[in-house]
């Protein structure tokens, strides 16, 4: 205790020399920080002593200014010398947070990250693996300044078909950098952190990658934004669908295709683990999904059948625009699903144009099929979208361009 105090002293005599600097600096475990910088403590140190610089109100520096201190949510603190600013700081969950340090009536503010937990495990290696039964060496690091006298452990995990060190788990002790043997049967995927043994076992944030190419039961693809649609179709329904497993581009490339089924499709693009298709009459269509491990000749991947169904819906004929937008009923709609409006509008200006469609079409000419011209010569130039509208329910908007 009597060195405690000691040390508390020393502390204090070179904050007093370090006066009137602007902001204050932090005076954590050792070493000054400045604004925006991070302080790394040991997770065996808590609580941490803080000293912050004062500033002088009067030329002989026989008076001080206040300093306010706040922190994170994860962090306490209590002052322990006001004359001097001492703070010890409660940190006893081993999480990463800040201190803010201001000067009574001056707004600006010191802020001082605190970091504990090991960094952000990084691989720094991911061959590719082309054939079942291969195997390549795989490299991890994390970022952490104490394994010299508080050793790090880097731990690794698998899923699926993949073994590391001929595993599922693997440990390395004493080591911010590891190198192990991967070696995979069927898809799957290895991840690791960095470790802290004695401290809870606190652990920084992991690494994860994906090992040989994946097969139809290994990956799918569903619509975003929502739920699925399942295997139907409305005609004029646009659809985003994203791969899952999300797979990284700087590993994996994807192609998407319509095989089958291409003359009912209106609109189709794709891009990586992304495509977006939309229905432009009845009928049906293949989709399929394509991944391609880089490096690698071998193809897995999946598809999917939908069926389109008129539903009330409509498609547009013309698309982009100048004088008039049609908007395409095609044959067999039954009229009690066509909607009661069709709405075109704009995300600034909201509503600019609405035509009456439920009741001013026969039974026939709904099963024959009919369009709809709406006249926006007068309209500004730009992206617009139609949408149909009735007392229950609203169609997907289409987007139209007028140029």
């Amino acid at each position: 205790m009597k060195n405690f105090f000691s040390f508390l002293t020393v502390l204090a005599i070179v904050a007093l020399s370090s006066a009137n600097a602007q902001p204050p600096r932090v005076y954590i475990d050792g070493s000054w920080y400045t604004h925006e910088q991070t302080a790394y403590i040991k997770c065996t140190t808590s609580p941490v002593l803080a000293v912050m610089d004062p500033a002088c109100t009067d030329a002989s520096c026989t008076a001080y200014k206040s300093i306010f201190v706040t922190t994170s949510s994860n962090f306490s603190h209590s002052n322990v010398n006001t004359n001097t600013e001492q703070i010890v700081l409660d940190y006893t969950n081993h999480y990463d947070g800040y201190i803010d340090v201001a000067y009574a009536g001056d707004p600006a503010i010191c802020r001082i990250h605190i970091v504990q937990k090991p960094g952000a495990a990084t691989f720094t290696a991911t061959p590719s693996i082309c054939s079942t039964g291969s195997s390549a060496t795989y490299t991890l690091a994390v970022n952490y300044p104490f394994n010299s006298t508080n050793p790090l452990n880097i731990k690794w995990y698998t899923s699926g078909g993949v073994t590391v060190n001929g595993g599922s788990t693997y440990t390395a002790t004493n080591t911010t950098t590891s190198s192990v043997t991967v070696q995979w049967s069927s898809f799957g995927t290895i991840y690791a952190h960095g470790e802290i043994p004695g401290c809870g076992n606190v652990a920084g944030a992991q690494d994860l990658t994906y090992v040989g190419t994946p097969s139809s039961s290994n990956i799918t693809f569903a619509t975003t934004g929502g739920g699925d649609n399942g295997s139907s179709f409305c005609v004029g329904n646009t659809r985003n669908y994203q791969s899952n497993p999300n797979l990284p581009l700087s590993r994996y490339n994807y192609n998407w295709s319509i095989p089958s089924g291409s003359s009912n499709v209106s609109y189709f693009y794709s891009y990586g683990p992304n495509a977006t298709v939309t229905a432009g009459s009845t009928g049906g269509f293949l989709l399929q999904m394509d991944v391609t491990q880089s490096g690698c000749s071998s193809t897995g991947g999946s598809s999917r059948t939908f069926f389109i169904n008129n539903c009330g819906g409509f498609r547009v004929a013309n698309n982009p625009s100048t004088d008039n937008i049609t908007a395409v009923f095609d044959k067999d709609n039954d009229t009690q699903y066509l909607p009661d409006v069709l709405r075109l509008s704009t995300e600034k200006n909201g509503v600019v144009k609405e035509v009456k469609i439920k009741g001013q079409y026969s039974d026939q000419a709904a099963k024959d099929g009919f369009s709809v011209n709406i006249d926006v010569h007068t309209l500004p130039r730009g992206t617009y979208y139609l949408q149909g509208i009735n007392n229950t329910s609203k169609s997907e908007s289409i987007r139209v361009i007028l140029q």
